[in-house]
């Protein structure tokens, strides 16, 4: 069933860059990057923190040099994202959200203003990698690759994004912040303050080296998470050769109880890439191009939050999508379906 609630226009998301970082902001920076037990008497000099602003500055021009934004057209849509060149050749990280299939032919915004072609290689769904190439051998800007099993939690990091996508004369935009955690024993996660536009950006430790890639993003402020770079080395083979795994299912192996929908990435939600035909979604008329901003109230922002509010159904519960078409504001109702035998959970 389908339920107009509202119309409206799509969100959205600015950003001014940070340039120079003024020694009010280094001050602010060391107060969250406190080791672990501080004594009451530790005290930091004017010295130290000029040189942590120094550093802080050094790795952002780094981070900026190398950051590229990513215009993807498929199925008749477009979207903006982000990615990083690691190597003078031009291959670039970014993650598999971003587009949904190799050979994908992508516009690379390079931080000189150019814009040159490049193409989608490999991509592992699952965990969120690709890779994309320039076309042309170069020489391209580029930044090392770093090592994301060594940070260390309150470990200071930049991150770089072309947040709320990528906007003419503005180069991707620098966040600060620590690295906190490794949730469910495989992200990042950090308190840089990740947008719409960001997913593939990168984030860098003080050297300037990158060490993770923008995933996804969660309700609260302080929880962003991001690929280890890891992940992209010990797949560097498969991703160069063009391979696409872990993907989503077609309709003769289709996701464990999905509703039968391929997400991706959008300002203010997700949007749908593609409706599996015949599927309880299909049949209740979801659309490629929606928006779906909600599952049930519950906001979603990543195509893993979505996948999120789908697992929470029970087989035959029927889930309310917020959907926003064509400026129109809809409820759609979509049943979950049963688990074909066979398949994997």
């Amino acid at each position: 069933m389908t339920r107009v609630l509202d119309r409206s226009t799509p969100t959205l998301w600015t950003a001014a860059r940070v340039g120079r970082l003024p020694l009010s902001l280094g001050l602010a920076l060391v107060a969250s990057w406190a080791p672990p037990q501080p004594r009451s008497n530790d005290v930091l000099a004017p010295a130290i923190l000029v040189q942590l602003e120094e550093r802080v500055v050094a790795a952002a021009d780094r981070a900026l040099a190398a950051t590229v934004g990513l215009k993807i057209r498929e199925n008749r849509t477009e979207g903006d994202g982000s990615g990083v060149i690691v190597s003078e050749d031009g291959y670039i990280l970014t993650v598999a959200h971003n587009f949904s299939r190799p050979g994908t032919r992508i516009k690379v915004y390079l931080p000189d203003g150019r814009v040159v072609d490049g193409v989608g290689l490999g991509r592992n769904e699952r965990g969120d990698c690709a890779l994309v190439k320039i076309d042309g051998d170069g020489p391209w800007p580029y930044a090392n690759i770093g090592d994301s099993d060594a940070l260390v939690e309150n470990e200071l990091c930049v991150m770089t994004g072309h947040a709320g996508g990528i906007v003419a004369d503005r180069p991707a935009v620098v966040r600060v912040g620590t690295f906190t955690d490794r949730a469910r024993r495989y992200w990042l996660q950090t308190d840089c303050a990740m947008m719409p536009g960001d997913s593939g950006g990168a984030l860098f430790d003080l050297d300037g080296n990158v060490v993770g890639i923008n995933s996804y993003i969660e309700q609260r402020v302080d929880r962003n998470f991001h690929v280890p770079v890891k992940s992209f080395l010990d797949d560097w083979e498969r991703l160069a050769a063009s391979e696409n795994w872990n993907a989503a299912r077609s309709r003769s192996n289709r996701e464990s109880g999905a509703l039968g929908l391929a997400v991706r990435t959008a300002d203010g939600g997700v949007e749908v890439q593609y409706v599996f035909e015949g599927y309880r979604a299909d049949e209740a008329g979801v659309q490629v191009g929606d928006l779906i901003i909600a599952v049930d109230g519950r906001s979603v922002s990543s195509p893993s939050s979505f996948r999120a509010r789908e697992r929470d159904l029970r087989v035959g519960e029927t889930a309310t999508l917020t959907i926003e078409r064509d400026g129109e504001r809809l409820e759609i109702d979509v049943e979950k379906a049963r688990r074909e035998a066979g398949e994997d959970e």
